[in-house]
């Protein structure tokens, strides 16, 4: 009987020492999502990019965030991005995914 009794005042203990250190931990849930607006040479396509840091960015991340971000896109879809602007999430299409 005293087993019993020790292992349910055990695993109490344990969840509440773990639900105490994930309050210590003040794990940061805001999301860093920046979005930019670039267009082709001609300004005849629009061109929307997202960037999103996984913690929060220095400084010198931000600076730097739309020269890396473009040049990744250009990489991978092979093309020339021009006008780069940031712009906020309300200003991107909802129909993106339909283009």
């Amino acid at each position: 009987m005293k087993n019993i009794i020790v292992l349910p005042l055990f695993t109490s203990l344990l969840f509440s020492g773990c639900s105490s250190v994930t309050e210590d931990l003040n794990i940061d849930t805001t999301e860093y999502i920046t979005h930019f607006r670039c267009y082709n040479k001609e300004k005849t396509t629009e061109h929307y990019l997202v960037n999103q840091f996984n913690q929060k960015p220095s400084i010198e991340d931000k600076r730097c965030e739309m020269v890396l971000t473009k040049r990744r896109i250009e990489k991978q879809l092979k093309i020339e991005l021009f006008n780069c602007q940031m712009i906020p999430a309300k200003d991107v299409p909802d129909d993106l995914h339909e283009h």
